[in-house]
């Protein structure tokens, strides 16, 4: 019976690169811890100087992460979107043209569509989380300024 399965192969590129957005990834991840750090030191010495400076720094500091993170939870949902409407409409996952990481079982009709329905509520799931969160950092700077 395991002869009736179709499995799409993997694709090496696709492999290669999943690891160089991994690589990138980190070092963005990092490249941006450090320069949150760089900016907390430089606004504490500049809190001794100029305390209204400082804070201005910090919010700005605080609204560019928190649109950095809306931006990149909003692009996840547009490729999850994307993909949950090639699914739909090719009855099939992982839909035609796909390149896989590992060997993958193809799945079609109602279990193709099911996979489709989980990734469309994923992409309206980060949609709704990037904009809470960006709103709710606007709103605590209203607050507190």
């Amino acid at each position: 019976m395991v002869d009736d399965i179709d499995i799409q192969v993997a694709d090496p590129g696709a492999r290669r690169m999943l690891f160089g957005v991994s690589l990138v990834s980190i070092a963005v991840g990092l490249a941006s811890l450090i320069a949150v750090q760089r900016v907390l030191v430089q606004t504490r010495t500049l809190q001794a100087s100029d305390p209204a400076a400082a804070v201005i720094r910090l919010i700005t500091a605080l609204r560019w992460l928190s649109w950095g993170l809306g931006a990149t939870l909003v692009a996840g949902a547009a490729w999850l979107y994307r993909l949950a409407r090639r699914i739909r409409s090719s009855v099939r996952f992982p839909p035609p043209g796909m390149a896989v990481v590992q060997d993958v079982r193809i799945r079609t009709g109602a279990r193709a569509l099911a996979l489709g329905r989980v990734a469309l509520a994923g992409a309206i799931a980060l949609m709704v989380l990037g904009a809470v969160e960006v709103a709710m950092v606007e709103r605590l700077i209203a607050m507190l300024t």
